[in-house]
């Protein structure tokens, strides 16, 4: 391995180190205590102006009251009134996922934080649980009874598909009980991990009703491969709530204690807006000596255009008007901050709609494969599928993309080198347009090259990683092969039970072996091209063991009981290498990683004293501690690095 390739290798921790902080010191910079939320900002009666303020978790109630809301239009203050919204007058719609991905874990952890909620609910509030899986099932209608509830969310049973507008629209019709008194808060809570595979009624449909009904929307989105978080956002936009994202069931008592908060602890502020068009709204928390923000773009009304010069009075010579001064507009650092999210989110959107269009395959085929029990091949149409075409064909008439096949095949990716190719080109284009709207020509080719290059360092960590976990495993399955011979089977049935009885990438590579064995491939052979692709040299010498018990003959058991002796030495001393040089290479990451990271930050927040930096004597510093720090990775490297 040349050491070029060693240092992409050993650099990647480093950068996923510094992607891991960087976000974190920007969020902390920009909003050192966040946690103030704004539901909604409602102008129908401007220039009365209200908006539905949430406060952070962590803060009591009575805080709240001794505190100080603050409202600016831009920089002008404006005098507010605030309200906590009562609770007394409360009803609730819990509607739960109960389809077939909500089966194991994750069901249970949703009843365990259903009932959490329920508990958080006051005594007098009403609540109802809808469960939906194929079909929309109200479970219990409204009601002040507790016990009734839990019996009711204890009868959530998983089965089929994902009804979710059904469900919507259904815990909606709840809220037309004549039982329920005028003026009362209506709220539906949902939790689902997928989008909509079998409503009736559309998206559409299920917002209209959420309109009609005049509910709340809170969401709860439980991350699998299924989840559909833009329609749900779509959904809570639209219906004046929020949607939370739960990154697995253990996650989802603290979201829906979150949710609860925000149910239970909502304020009205209000005031008269002198805004015209759309403006930055900061509200703003202050209390204990602590202070929360928030700002929010908000279209307010515009001013009626002006009327025809016909129209105008006739004016004399002597009364000419003066126009009033305009006052400057002036960029605030949240206006900043707003453009700068709005063009990293809309370069992450055009780099996750690169990888849908490139690579998700259609959802029949991935079920055909599901049932055949093989991986499904990445399914293009139109534009891509001819890019890929012609460089398929670049590729061979130039010989072409070898080595980029072979690291895909390694890595486990159902992919072909020249379909990498084309993504990785839309993933630089993507980084080129992103650097043009931010920052010019420099920053888009820094984001041009850093793209794909970022692409690379995942592809080959990925093909690390899942051949580190091959050779774990093959301990274990040479001990499979073993008793196998030992119990009378032959060499083709003991591969075959590796195969089937062990987990991936391990029995995916020895299924590939059966395979190329059926199709007339000698076996030696498909072990040792197994052995070249994963890196495994354990294999390799059972490959060489085989072969020399077929020439010589013998007992094929008690020679790979040899091999697997030596195998399991070489481990153990592998393994205590890895433990004793541990701290060495965790130092020498994080001392390399540390420089990095404070010049992106002091790049990102002390721009003007680091000018300096980038052009004369001080882009030469810049280029010479950049190279040292090369050096310095390289040493420490070639300290921590103990062959065996």
């Amino acid at each position: 391995m040349s050491v070029a390739a060693r240092l992409l290798r050993r650099s990647l921790p480093i950068l996923l180190l510094g992607v891991a902080i960087a976000p974190a010191t920007v969020a902390a910079a920009l909003d050192p205590v966040p946690g103030l939320q704004v539901d909604g900002v409602d102008v129908a009666a401007y220039p009365q102006v209200q908006a539905l303020v949430i406060p952070p978790r962590d803060l009591a109630t009575d805080a709240i009251r001794q505190g100080t809301f603050t409202v600016l239009e831009g920089s002008e203050k404006r005098e507010v009134a605030v309200e906590a919204l009562p609770t007394s007058d409360l009803a609730v719609v819990l509607v739960i996922d109960t389809s077939g991905s909500m089966k194991g874990d994750a069901i249970l952890a949703a009843r365990r934080a259903a009932a959490s909620f329920v508990s958080a609910m006051p005594a007098d509030a009403r609540l109802a649980v809808v469960g939906f899986g194929t079909v929309a099932k109200v479970h219990s209608p409204f009601t002040t009874d507790r016990a009734k509830t839990g019996v009711a969310l204890a009868s959530l049973r998983v089965r089929g598909q994902t009804a979710l507008h059904d469900a919507l629209i259904a815990g909606s019709k709840l809220f037309g009980d004549p039982a329920l008194p005028p003026g009362v808060r209506r709220v539906i809570v949902v939790l689902s991990d997928g989008g909509d595979t079998a409503s009736k009624a559309t998206l559409g449909d299920a917002s209209r009703a959420l309109s009609a009904a005049g509910v709340s929307l809170s969401a709860i989105a439980l991350a699998t491969r299924e989840s559909d978080t833009a329609a749900l956002q779509l959904l809570t936009s639209s219906a004046g709530g929020a949607m939370a994202p739960a990154a697995d069931p253990s996650a989802l008592k603290g979201v829906f204690d979150g949710v609860a908060n925000s149910v239970l602890r909502q304020y009205r502020v209000r005031w008269t807006s002198a805004a015209r068009g759309t403006a930055d709204v900061t509200l703003q928390l202050e209390s204990g000596g602590r202070t929360w923000r928030t700002v929010k773009a908000v279209p307010f009304p515009t001013p009626p255009s002006a009327p025809p010069a016909s129209a105008l009075p006739s004016l004399s010579p002597t009364s000419v008007p003066v126009p009033a001064p305009t006052r400057p507009k002036i960029a605030t650092a949240e206006n900043g901050r707003r453009w700068l999210y709005t063009g990293l989110g809309a370069g992450f959107l055009s780099v996750l709609l690169g990888f849908g269009v490139v690579l998700w395959p259609r959802p029949p085929r991935r079920r055909l494969a599901t049932e055949l029990g093989v991986r499904p091949r990445n399914e293009v149409s139109g534009f891509s599928k001819g890019l890929i075409s012609a460089t398929r064909s670049l590729f061979k008439r130039h010989g072409r993309g070898r080595r980029l096949a072979a690291l895909l095949e390694r890595a486990g990716m159902a992919m072909d080198a020249p379909t990498a190719t084309v993504l990785a080109g839309a993933v630089s284009l993507c980084g080129i347009a992103l650097g043009l709207v931010l920052g010019g020509g420099t920053l888009a080719l820094v984001l041009g090259v850093f793209g794909p290059v970022l692409g690379f360092l995942l592809l080959k960590s990925r093909a690390d990683r899942r051949s580190a976990k091959f050779r774990d495993q093959f301990e274990a399955c040479l001990q499979v092969i073993i008793n196998s011979l030992k119990s009378g089977y032959g060499v083709s049935q003991a591969i075959d039970t590796v195969a089937r009885e062990t987990e991936a990438p391990a029995s995916e590579e020895f299924r590939r072996i059966m395979a190329e064995t059926s199709l007339g491939m000698d076996q030696i052979r498909s072990l040792e091209a197994c052995a070249q692709r994963t890196g495994c040299d354990e294999l390799l010498w059972v490959a060489e063991s085989m072969e020399v018990n077929r020439d010589a003959g013998g007992n094929l058991a008690d020679v790979l009981s040899g091999v697997m002796a030596t195998i399991r030495s070489r481990v153990r001393l592998a393994r205590q290498v890895h433990a004793i040089s541990a701290e060495g290479r965790v130092s020498a990451q994080i001392l390399l990683a540390m420089p990095a990271v404070v010049f992106l930050i002091q790049v990102m927040f002390n721009r003007s004293s680091f000018r300096l930096l980038f052009h004369g004597i001080g882009l030469l510093m810049l280029v010479g501690g950049a190279v040292s720090m090369a050096i310095g990775y390289l040493w420490t490297r070639r300290i921590v690095h103990i062959p065996y």
